[in-house]
């Protein structure tokens, strides 16, 4: 269960700021161009240990030395206290926006929690920081505050990102960090899941298609060490943007390889309910084992569906793991007890595992479950056969 809350709510979790409590914007006097005492930056902070902070996040820092306030923006914050919010936490529907915290606030959880925190001060004219800080205080303003986050396409990354470009440009020119074409979202957000293996399978199944397309330069800046690296490319009026890059909090997270123990789990079940098919065919046991298996992958089917139809997480969206987990398979039980010739539905499941087990070797990335895919195959093929035989006895 602590698994399968932690997917879930990973749609909206991942990239949110360390605080949720909001403050007022940072006066400083944006009318004016005279801002030789403001300082912009941006700070990326590393990764976490829990699942929502696996991919950092990403913050700008305001230093008016005029007001004496050092103010961090985040695009990440939600109002828990909204009477409806488990229900549009679940459907995607949950308005996120835009807010300042005070720079000591703001650090103290990175601190306790030794991740680490790097600045990027931006080279900016004061017309340039002017530009910038309008475009911020318009951000935060009431009526444009709020947004529905996107962990691909609107998240606290993207938002700073699109931030920069809009009142920079068209001076601002974002150098390629990679090569177009050259990386998928997928491999890339596996890339910070190394040790997190049931996480990681977790959101591999829940996701869809969406997440194998290939990114490009700019929308490769969606995530904070990916924006980091972009920015340090990223030119403004021909000079380096980024001014000088500050290290405030060192990296005490410490990552200790483990065992992938999905792929042990599934290879050995797989393995397991193969073997049986072959010495123990109508096996009470193998009955048992095929009725908790289906049923599993009939729940898993009724999760992917509703992902789909029930909410609007994009990414989430036309999954092709409703192939091999379709939703009808919690009525297992059913049509493996039942004296029916169940034999079309036995068929036409097998006919679609096998496209899913084609199709995954191209779009799938979940390669913990592949083995259960082929065990899927060949349990539905002998039930088709016990079927088709135990109907021909019937009739004579």
């Amino acid at each position: 269960m602590k698994y399968f809350l932690h997917i879930l709510f990973f749609l909206l979790l991942a990239n949110t700021c360390n605080a949720l409590v909001a403050l007022p914007i940072n006066n400083a006097n944006t009318d004016s161009i005279s801002n030789n005492k403001i300082t912009i930056s941006v700070l990326t902070c590393g990764a976490g240990a829990e699942l929502y902070s696996s991919w950092g996040h990403s913050a700008l820092r305001v230093i008016d030395s005029n007001a004496n306030t050092d103010i961090v923006y985040n695009y990440g914050m939600f109002n828990f206290g909204d009477p409806n919010f488990y229900r549009k936490y679940i459907k995607g529907t949950l308005l996120y926006y835009g807010a300042g915290q005070e720079f000591e606030s703001f650090m103290y959880e990175y601190k306790m929690d030794g991740r680490e925190v790097k600045e990027q001060v931006l080279y900016l004219n004061n017309i340039q920081k002017n530009k910038l800080l309008n475009a911020l205080a318009l951000t935060l303003t009431e009526e444009n505050k709020n947004y529905h986050y996107d962990f691909l396409y609107v998240n606290c990354s993207t938002k700073l990102r699109d931030l920069l470009d809009s009142a920079l440009k068209p001076n601002i020119q974002f150098v390629p960090a990679i090569a177009a074409d050259s990386l998928k979202y997928m491999h890339d957000l596996n890339s910070y899941l190394q040790n997190k293996h049931w996480e990681r399978l977790g959101i591999d199944l829940l996701l869809s298609s969406e997440v194998n397309k290939k990114m490009t330069p700019y929308k490769y800046m969606y995530l904070p060490e990916a924006l980091f690296r972009g920015l340090a490319k990223t030119t403004l009026d021909g000079n380096n943007l980024v001014s000088t890059t500050n290290y405030l909090l060192p990296n005490a997270q410490v990552t200790k390889s483990t065992t992938n123990l999905p792929r042990i789990v599934s290879g050995a079940f797989a393995l397991l309910l193969i073997v049986l098919s072959f010495v123990m065919r109508n096996s009470t046991l193998l009955k048992i084992l095929d009725v908790v298996f289906f049923t599993i992958l009939g729940l898993l089917g009724c999760l992917f569906l509703f992902m789909w139809l029930g909410t609007n997480h994009l990414q989430t969206k036309h999954n092709l793991n409703l192939l091999w987990c379709l939703p009808t398979h919690i009525a297992m039980p059913y049509f493996i007890f039942s004296k029916k010739n169940n034999t079309i539905y036995f068929t036409v499941s097998v006919v679609l595992a096998v496209l899913a087990a084609i199709l995954a070797i191209f779009y799938s990335t979940a390669w913990e479950v592949y083995p259960l895919i082929i065990a899927a195959i060949v349990r539905l093929y002998f039930l088709q056969k016990s079927k088709n035989l135990n109907h021909a006895k019937s009739n004579i």
